[in-house]
């Protein structure tokens, strides 16, 4: 039910109105629709979720950097990309866990 009614309206358009990382220089994707459509798997409205979940990580998690390719990749299973939205998102929950994130 999710997945045909509120990931089918997230295009790679909307993209360019969700919420940047605060960090400087924090990467972006691209909100081009050729970078989201080339999946065998995955909707654009999919791929622009990890890559958007991917941003946020990169921006709070350096270290972790790299692309999210999949919703059960071993990093997404480890919550740290929705650790870095909800740090990203929601201020006083940094001031609660300490500005380590963690």
């Amino acid at each position: 039910v999710v997945k045909i009614y509120v990931v089918s309206r997230i295009t790679p358009a909307t993209l360019k109105t969700l919420p940047r990382p605060k960090q400087e220089g924090a990467p972006w994707p691209s909100a081009e629709p050729k970078d989201y459509a080339g999946s065998n798997v995955y909707s654009p409205g999919e791929s622009v979720l990890l890559a958007w979940a991917g941003a946020h990580l990169a921006a709070r998690f350096p270290e972790h950097a790299a692309r999210l390719r999949a919703f059960d990749d071993p990093l997404m299973r480890s919550c740290l990309p929705m650790l870095a939205l909800l740090l990203n998102h929601w201020p006083p929950l940094e001031a609660e866990l300490g500005s380590s994130g963690g």
